[in-house]
């Protein structure tokens, strides 16, 4: 019988979780992955209503696991992950608002680096918040995807005029990714974040509705899996290095 792992936020099988696994903040958007586009989807863990799934897409065994709001959320799922369940590279799905006033509506972007106000790097003494540069080159090879800095902000509901200097260098702001990708450097595993532009916080006005939303998120989650099936493939065709 397979060993049972017991984090304080997971509880999993040994192996249950694969190397290659999709996260996202809310649950019910892992839930609709699992039913809708994964294959073969059994639930593998569930604790504090954060459900994770295990299936296939395009022949490949990948997982699904919320991570909820904000850096301090994405800290405990990142870290079990990587730490306890044998992840080794996670793709993250999400959602952003637009500070770069050439992006639109539904359009999907890709972070080569985070920015953030924050502290928990510090306090984690994990501060490269650059993404893997080889899931990063798969993502710039398919259309439809806009590369920027993301600005990972603690605050959701912000003061007015609330704009750190690090903000300026930034194209979308959203919550999770700088902590994601410093953790992923701090672990030696690999991570990429996807956002899908709902709404703007540069002063134009307009959002996407919630079907408008449902249909961006889609078009991401399905480049999401493909990015990690060809890492995965990549991975696979590797030559072994010849010790000398």
């Amino acid at each position: 019988m397979k060993k049972i792992i017991r984090t304080p936020h997971i509880v999993a099988h040994e192996g249950a979780f694969s190397p290659y696994t999709l996260i996202a903040g809310d649950p019910n958007r892992i839930k609709h992955i699992a039913q809708n586009i994964l294959k073969d989807a059994v639930e593998i863990a569930s604790v504090r209503g954060m459900t994770a799934y295990t299936g296939k897409y395009k022949g490949v065994k990948i997982s699904l696991m919320p991570h909820g709001m904000g850096q301090p959320s994405m800290a405990i799922y990142a870290t079990e992950l990587m730490r306890d369940f044998g992840v080794t590279t996670l793709v993250r799905v999400g959602t952003c608002g637009a500070i770069d006033k050439s992006l639109t509506l539904g359009d999907i972007v890709v972070a080569k680096k985070a920015l953030t106000e924050s502290n928990i790097l510090d306090n984690l003494k994990a501060t490269n918040t650059d993404c893997s540069p080889a899931l990063l080159k798969i993502a710039q090879a398919k259309a439809n995807i806009k590369e920027t800095t993301f600005f990972t902000s603690d605050l959701f509901y912000s003061p007015k005029n609330y704009y750190p200097q690090i903000r300026q260098k930034c194209g979308v702001v959203e919550m999770e990714t700088a902590v994601l990708y410093a953790l992923a450097n701090k672990y030696k595993c690999k991570a990429l974040s996807l956002c899908t532009v709902t709404d703007f916080v540069n002063g134009k006005k307009g959002e996407m509705t919630a079907e408008e939303r449902a249909l961006g998120v889609d078009k991401m989650i399905y480049m999401a899996l493909d990015i990690l099936v060809a890492y995965h493939k990549q991975q696979k065709t590797k030559k072994p290095t010849t010790k000398n």
